[in-house]
């Protein structure tokens, strides 16, 4: 069979990309142990290893093991090769970071803004991204591009924001606006799967190929990971569950309805029921009488539990019950390997993990409730931001550089 030139062009394309992406994998890897993972001819191999060494992409790393012959040289990823922002914006704060070539993060910036129209927030992330690349020393050239992490509905293909529920805004031409303000390629995803990108890279996914990245913040949202992929649903919109009906009498939601699961669980919910209870009650034994409840917050909230206040441990129990609902709900529809937990949840799960687990136990199916396993993340703060700048280097690993889709 001929094959003609575009044909060969693309060919040795996925080949170059094959390979690069086995040396990332891999962390460290001889090219006879890349002929053999990738079922590509020594001379291949040879080819392309040395094409990406003169564009300085990958580096000779010292030597394998000998088996009897001439001992094989080791190829890594050369992590100053290459640079991928990635900017986090959730309830007034953007998070920034820029990530190596191996997705290692080298730089890190927290910024709180007053924001209050959609000019504000396009300003703020654009700011900070100009800002922490202002910082280090990194030719732009090497810069591959943007992730904007978004806690909203995107259109990942164009860029926009179909809708950022806290502020109740629509129609944000997101992408436009950062690229000429950054003169940099941009990409813009949901929190939650961004999450689920960051788990996927360098977290739990290099232990489970089918799992859920749950975020709770102001809202509650999961990235679905199904073997070993990032799935979106039509408009590139699932994994909503925070939109999940768990009160049929609860209170109304940004999104028009009653009762959903951001409205019972998300960190707004915490705080307002926390205000709530304590005027009902007249404080508690750490919030004192006539202290101005309305200005509590989580952070004041945990420290509450810290010390045992039984008034914010019930609250917390409370939250913690629908939370289990919804990751029941979860377990039931996808039966992942894993449930992984990030956002504040994070620093308050010791005292909602109880009734988390009741309401698992109580309300999944007892087989794929057996079987999937609760995780907290390892990304901290941070996970957004990176799952953001990964976006972007998995893009150019997998050679879906240009074409704005997972």
């Amino acid at each position: 069979m001929r094959i003609d030139a575009g044909n060969s062009r693309y060919i040795k394309k996925l080949n170059r990309l094959n390979v690069l992406g086995l040396i990332r994998r891999s962390r460290v890897i001889s090219r006879a142990a890349i002929a053999k993972e990738s079922r590509l001819t020594a001379t291949t191999v040879a080819e392309i290893t040395k094409t990406l060494l003169e564009q300085e992409l990958i580096l000779e790393d010292g030597a394998s093991e000998s088996t009897g012959g001439r001992p094989s040289v080791n190829l890594v990823i050369n992590p100053n090769a290459r640079y991928a922002v990635g900017c986090d914006f959730e309830s007034d704060n953007v998070t920034t970071t820029i990530l190596n070539f191996l997705g290692e993060q080298v730089a890190l910036m927290r910024k709180r803004y007053e924001l209050s129209e959609a000019q504000d927030i396009l300003e703020a992330i654009a700011s900070s991204i100009n800002e922490i690349i202002a910082s280090c020393d990194i030719p732009k050239e090497k810069i591959l591009g943007v992730g904007i992490s978004i806690p909203g509905l995107v259109d990942l293909v164009e860029g926009n924001i179909y809708f950022l529920t806290h502020y109740s805004m629509e129609n944000i031409e997101l992408r436009t606006f950062i690229e000429e303000r950054t003169g940099l390629e941009t990409w813009v995803v949901n929190d939650a799967n961004s999450a689920a990108l960051a788990e996927c890279a360098t977290g739990f996914g290099k232990e489970y190929d089918n799992f859920v990245s749950v975020i709770s913040r102001q809202g509650v949202g999961a990235g679905i990971i199904i073997n070993g992929k990032l799935f979106q649903g039509a408009l590139g919109v699932a994994g909503e569950i925070g939109h999940l009906t768990v009160e049929l009498n609860g209170p109304r939601c940004n999104c028009g309805n009653y009762g959903c699961l951001e409205v019972m669980a998300g960190t707004k919910a915490i705080e307002k029921r926390t205000r709530v209870r304590l005027k009902q009650n007249g404080g508690s034994s750490y919030f004192k009488e006539n202290e101005d409840y309305d200005k509590v917050t989580l952070p004041e909230i945990i420290k509450a539990a810290e010390q045992g206040d039984s008034l914010v441990l019930e609250v917390l129990q409370h939250v913690g019950n629908y939370l289990g609902m919804g990751i029941a709900t979860v377990i039931n529809f996808f039966n992942p390997q894993a449930i992984v937990l990030a956002g504040d949840v994070e620093s308050y799960f010791p005292y909602i993990e109880d009734a988390v687990q009741k309401a698992i136990e109580a309300r999944a199916m007892k087989v794929p409730g057996k079987f999937c396993k609760l995780l907290l993340s390892r990304f901290g703060d941070d996970i957004t931001a990176i799952g953001a700048g990964e976006l972007v280097l998995t893009g150019y690993f997998e050679g879906r550089w240009k074409e704005r889709k997972l």
